[in-house]
């Protein structure tokens, strides 16, 4: 299924396991970001974009009103307080429930040394596939229009695989090391929502990449689509617990619904 034979070892029974983990390791608790090129092999690169745009009319295209922390604004803090100010975010996604038990995407997901795999370049001592029906697995599609807004992640960390490019937009923009401490840094944090900040790093990821991105303390977006050709991405969910949930004010912003459909109802 996948290309790290050559290049990744997944099974830590295998020589050079610990030393290629620590590698990766550091490379993430310093940067916040870490991307594997050719982690899936073109061939089954190709199988998921066909798999994701066979399904992509069934995708949920969400309209997303939220703060940079995805919840709600709370109406007793100032316009202008960033906990306060809402932007918006369009993107069509296909739930985890939707992705079919033959998918190739699933066969990755479930592959028997990925998660530990995962868990052991983002040391934390435990990591399990997350337990929500619906955001365990998804593929994202943005099409001409669609973006994604400046904001915090809910969870530690995002898996991504990037499986399509756009013909144009979709640049992944963050700002390394932003976290919301002080006035200074909330002052900074604004100054992007308003469009009134300095030019953001670009996050280079190859299709095919393993993208670990640290994403709750470093303020990111997608820059908008154009043109007819979807970017499509991957997303792997893990929770350091098992069982771990999506709220139902997530579900309903992600997915547009709470119930659970088989592939062959949705």
């Amino acid at each position: 299924m996948l290309d790290q034979t050559q290049r990744y070892i997944l099974d830590p029974k295998q020589p050079g396991y610990d030393d290629q983990i620590q590698l990766f390791r550091t490379q993430f608790a310093k940067e916040g970001a870490l991307v594997l090129p050719g982690f899936v092999s073109a061939a089954n690169l190709k199988t998921m974009v066909s798999e994701s745009l066979a399904l992509s009319e069934r995708a949920f295209h969400n309209f997303e009103t939220s703060t940079i922390f995805l919840e709600s604004p709370d109406p007793a803090l100032p316009e202008d307080h960033v906990k306060r100010m809402v932007d918006h975010s369009k993107i069509h996604v296909i739930a985890n429930d939707q992705i079919p038990d033959c998918s190739k995407l699933r066969e990755l997901y479930l592959h028997q040394h990925l998660t530990s795999f995962i868990r052991d370049v983002a040391g934390v001592p435990s990591l399990y596939r997350y337990g929500c029906p619906l955001g365990a697995l998804n593929y994202q599609l943005m099409k001409d229009g669609d973006g994604v807004r400046w904001h915090y992640d809910i969870s530690d960390f995002v898996a991504a695989i990037p499986i399509q490019d756009a013909d144009q937009g979709g640049a992944f923009e963050y700002v390394h090391n932003l976290r919301l401490t002080d006035n200074s840094s909330c002052d900074l944090a604004r100054s992007y929502l308003k469009e009134q900040a300095g030019q953001a790093s670009i996050l280079e990821s190859p299709l095919g990449s393993l993208v670990l991105f640290r994403g709750r303390n470093t303020l990111h977006r997608v820059t908008k689509i154009l043109g007819d050709k979807p970017r499509i991405n991957a997303l792997l969910g893990y929770a350091t617990k098992p069982g771990h949930n999506s709220s139902n004010f997530v579900k309903m912003m992600r997915y547009g619904r709470l119930q659970v459909i088989r592939p062959d109802e949705s």
